[in-house]
């Protein structure tokens, strides 16, 4: 999942509050934030540290090179 496509999810999930105005708004143990919106960030946050970890190795490598 892209950056983009997280930005779309959520955009999609406040628009979803927003229709509930006004209506009993029911809680669970994260919130009134569901899981499917957390493990969406979860993923992206996933995907960022992996390339931020091959970005590291390779500038190690061009540093080795020198």
């Amino acid at each position: 999942m892209t950056v983009e496509q997280l930005k779309t999810e959520v955009e999609n999930y406040r628009a979803f509050l927003k229709i509930q105005d006004g209506n009993q708004c029911l809680m669970g143990e994260s919130g009134p934030v569901g899981m499917k919106l957390i493990d969406a960030i979860c993923q992206v946050l996933e995907e960022q540290s992996t390339q931020i970890i091959g970005l590291q190795r390779e500038i190690e490598v061009l540093r080795t090179r020198r």
